[in-house]
């Protein structure tokens, strides 16, 4: 058998795995159903959604992932008239988010590897379920936009693509939302990726770090500064 079909032999293999997993990963979406952790999940969304305020009429700091759903969940809400089906709903949320992390594996493998290593290395974010549980709460969104965010990263280093060093930037900064503590996680891999940078390409380098921290910047003030202004606004008036 000759490289060229080896190659294609391989090639179809590495397409079979993915399908394969993805298929599975969606298909495991419709089952399995936790009552105490996803169904927090769901109870926090539907509270913001239904005019309740974060950090006032709630405490704790697991509550800012609820946070992100509240748009779509508010739009279901408008569509369907009900909360039928809304576990599901949140868990497509989840799934999404899975390929999305998945297409960033497979762009920064691809940099350096073959085509079907590549898509074999993508189908990991599809086969892996934190806690075992497919829903988007805290741990997962934090996990999967911090990795996420890690790839696009790289590769925006290594490819020089400064669109993905823009996107790392701001999706770094929806993982710091969703699970606050990431935001050591953050600043640790980004301080080891550009230093790493500074050494060969200095100019680069400080471009690249200016780049995703002012896009981080953008988005968590975007996504906080009008909820802390309620915030500080609503204590003010209780402590009076």
């Amino acid at each position: 058998m000759s490289l060229k079909t080896w190659g294609l032999a391989e090639k179809i293999l590495a397409v079979g795995v993915f399908l394969y997993t993805f298929c599975l990963a969606y298909y495991r979406i419709r089952f399995g159903v936790d009552f105490t952790d996803e169904a927090y999940y769901a109870v926090l969304t539907q509270r913001f959604a239904l005019g309740d305020t974060p950090f006032v009429d709630e405490f704790n700091l697991r509550q800012a992932a609820a946070v992100l759903l509240v748009p779509s969940y508010k739009l279901y809400l408008q569509i369907v008239g009900s909360t039928d089906g809304i576990i599901l709903f949140l868990r497509h949320h989840y799934f999404f988010l899975q390929c999305l992390t998945a297409w960033g594996v497979f762009r920064l493998l691809r940099i350096g590897t073959r085509f079907s290593f590549a898509l074999i290395g993508a189908a990991i974010p599809l086969a892996f379920i934190p806690l075992g549980v497919p829903a988007p709460g805290y741990n997962n969104l934090g996990a999967l936009f911090w990795a996420l965010g890690t790839c696009l990263a790289l590769t925006g280093v290594l490819a020089n693509h400064r669109r993905d060093l823009i996107g790392a930037g701001a999706v770094h900064a929806l993982a710091c939302v969703a699970y606050p503590p990431l935001v050591i996680a953050v600043a640790g891999i980004m301080f080891a990726l550009f230093r790493q940078a500074a050494h060969t390409r200095p100019r680069k380098s400080s471009r690249c770090t200016s780049q995703v921290l002012h896009s981080s910047a953008l988005f968590l003030q975007r996504l906080s500064a009008p909820d802390l202004l309620k915030v500080f606004s609503k204590r003010s008036i209780t402590n009076e």
